[in-house]
């Protein structure tokens, strides 16, 4: 009986804690991140904050950089959302996955356009791979989110401010990548508007869930032997 109620109280860990967070801004600065292909405008300030103290903000500005971390580390099999909105009707959000020196893959929150778009960003170009239209409000938070598939498929997925109810999601695409990287993302706003970021997370899928979990049982399996 012990022993069932060991396994149990484990699964319900790994279930509880299953959401990993990339990056809350709560340090204050954007100090671990390298910047690619433009100028370093993004600043974390008060006004950014979804939850806590800080979030990221990005201004009206031409040519911005994508930001990269290779040490908060995205993979093949998880879902990485972050918090999202726009102070004015106008810009863009880019949300990037497997990132390093070489470029990310991007999901993207398209104000300017009124589109939910994936981008494969290597070399940090603009490469449209799938999109949908979708009309973003300003004032807003919606739940960003990139579905990487554990067999390489790509979805952007759009979810209202508590990340309950699908509002878009693109097509899926076949990147073929499997492996993991790091996070990323880049940003731009129209006229005196900011756009803001806040909370990015990591969530394994399901069936990634259920393959830690059936690890947990088989350790605590072990350990009684």
């Amino acid at each position: 009986m012990k022993r069932g109620f060991a396994i149990i109280t484990a699964l319900g860990a790994v279930t509880a804690a299953h959401a990993i967070i990339l990056d809350d801004f709560e340090s204050g600065n954007l100090a671990t991140y390298t910047t690619a292909a433009g100028g370093a405008f993004a600043s974390v300030t008060g006004a950014a904050a979804y939850a806590g103290n800080f979030g990221v903000s990005f201004p009206s500005t031409g040519g911005p950089a994508f930001y990269y971390d290779t040490a908060r580390v995205t993979s093949a099999g998880t879902q990485t959302r972050a918090k999202v909105r726009a102070t004015t009707d106008g810009g863009r959000i880019y949300l990037g996955v497997n990132a390093s020196a070489g470029g990310t893959w991007s999901a993207v929150l398209a104000w300017n356009t009124s589109q939910l778009l994936l981008q494969n960003n290597t070399s940090w170009g603009f490469t449209t791979a799938a999109s949908t239209a979708f009309d973003p409000l300003a004032n807003t938070w919606y739940t960003l989110e990139m579905d990487w598939k554990a067999n390489g498929d790509m979805i952007v997925n759009v979810f209202d401010d508590p990340g309950n109810n699908l509002l878009a999601s693109t097509a899926a695409v076949s990147t073929g990548l499997t492996g993991s990287g790091g996070v990323a993302f880049r940003g731009f706003s129209s006229g005196t508007g900011q756009i803001h970021m806040d909370n990015i997370e990591a969530v394994p899928e399901p069936a990634t869930m259920a393959a830690l979990g059936i690890g947990v049982a088989a350790m605590l399996r072990r350990r009684r032997k």
